[in-house]
């Protein structure tokens, strides 16, 4: 996950849930906060150089988010695909194959991916997935359609076997908004920023704290109750799956991207040994 993503900020609080919460289970339950390349998986061999868990690895929460959103940055060849796309999908995926051999160590491990209510506005393009090259880009279908597919992996994940869930943590204030001009514009002309870049709640986005925020975070990880419900999507701390636009929970897509990361990554993502 990036530093200053909302999935970053949860870890302090899984911390504080995994001392409270599960001291008794285990007497030294630990939490890692894992910074991968913000260059998603063109910087995938860095990754081989990560050091093991120690001692086990049962959760992974990926929330990545590149640095710099709201201008086209192609990826050079032989990759050439956009990088929101590269980062905030392809990079999840391929680091959760990495390190899924550890976490199937755990017998029973969870993968949560950190999604937004932005997937509504853009299913995975498959036919164009860097918008011709960058000529018909959109900083927020590129953002949309990363999203979307955060979902369609965990949806996938869960129906490979694997406890899996994605979620939209709402709309929280970090300094991703500061770093993006465009974004930052875009806000004020909805009316939900100021030009002193305070938040301003309104009919379409009501700002929420960070422990308001990451408090999904931590119903995605650890709350039992939703078990039987692999591959959901949260919100306010609950399941709300009748929330997901359809092209989110077309099973179809998300196998089909199961089967594209694979090839643009260049690996196989083994669930069973």
């Amino acid at each position: 996950m990036s530093l200053s993503s909302s999935g970053s900020r949860s870890v302090p609080s899984i911390t504080q849930h995994l001392l409270h919460a599960r001291y008794r289970q285990r007497p030294n339950p630990r939490s890692e906060k894992t910074r991968t390349d913000r260059k998603g998986y063109q910087g995938r061999d860095s990754k081989r150089e990560h050091p093991p868990f120690d001692p086990r690895l049962e959760l992974s929460c990926c929330g990545a988010y590149r640095g710099r959103p709201g201008a086209f940055v192609p990826w050079t060849p032989p990759h050439g695909y956009e990088s929101d796309f590269g980062v905030n999908h392809l990079g999840h995926f391929l680091f959760t194959a990495r390190i899924f051999p550890k976490l199937r160590e755990a017998g029973a491990p969870r993968v949560v991916n950190v999604s937004s209510d932005s997937h509504a506005f853009s299913p995975v393009n498959f036919d164009d997935l860097d918008f011709d090259g960058g000529r018909g880009y959109d900083r927020w279908k590129a953002y949309s359609q990363s999203k979307s597919a955060n979902i369609l992996f965990s949806r996938e994940l869960a129906r490979r076997g694997v406890l899996s869930f994605s979620l939209n943590p709402g709309a929280i204030r970090t300094n991703l908004q500061d770093q993006s001009p465009e974004v930052t514009q875009d806000l004020i002309n909805l009316g939900v920023f100021t030009e002193k870049g305070e938040t301003v709640d309104s009919d379409r986005v009501t700002w929420k704290t960070q422990a308001q925020g990451t408090s999904t975070h931590i119903i995605a990880a650890f709350d039992p109750s939703i078990v039987s419900q692999p591959g959901s999507y949260l919100e306010d701390g609950q399941v709300h799956n009748e929330r997901l636009a359809p092209h989110a929970a077309d099973p179809e897509a998300a196998r089909k991207l199961w089967d594209l990361s694979e090839k643009l990554v260049g690996e196989k993502f083994v669930i069973s040994t």
